[in-house]
């Protein structure tokens, strides 16, 4: 059943990364929001991401949207391994322009990006986000709300075991 009858459905794609730290045990980024940023109200809550994403821009494909996002958020160049990638789904409304309700369909691509202990140091976040978080992978997971961003890191998580050592070497 619909939040809102009637309103129209605008679909949005976005490209992003999971950022994962290379080390004896590799540790994923996790990102909070900031609400004053997206202007939410403080009732809202800790909005956490899996990692820096953002809409893919005019002429861009999804893998520059995915680097440019990355910087933009993070302020690094990491390895982006494109060779994996997951895709979440969801669905949220909001007020366009003119001031009617929208129902955004969103989908987003997330790519691999690594770095070593070194780079991760150097990272500092946007004011799009309040914190930044480095945890195993089964800390992300149980810091997580949702179950395909869980899905996303496990399978992540899978990748890595399988591929680390080929990755690497480039």
């Amino acid at each position: 059943m619909p939040k809102y009858k009637n309103v129209k459905a605008i679909k949005s794609f976005s490209a992003g990364a999971i950022v994962c730290v290379a080390g004896k045990e590799p540790r994923v980024l996790l990102l909070t929001q900031n609400n004053e940023f997206y202007k939410r109200p403080k009732s809202t809550g800790d909005v956490v991401d899996i990692g820096p994403k953002g809409r893919i821009e005019p002429g861009e494909d999804a893998v520059a949207a995915a680097e440019r996002e990355i910087f933009e958020e993070i302020g690094i160049r990491p390895y982006l391994d494109t060779s994996f990638s997951a895709t979440k789904k969801y669905t949220f409304y909001e007020k366009n322009a003119a001031g009617q309700m929208e129902r955004i369909d969103k989908s987003v691509i997330y790519f691999l990006a690594i770095v070593d202990e070194d780079k991760a140091k150097q990272i500092k976040i946007s004011r799009e986000h309040k914190k930044c978080e480095i945890l195993t992978f089964s800390d992300a997971i149980k810091r997580v709300k949702h179950a395909n961003e869980k899905e996303i890191i496990t399978k992540c998580c899978e990748y890595l075991k399988a591929n680390m050592k080929k990755i690497i070497m480039k």
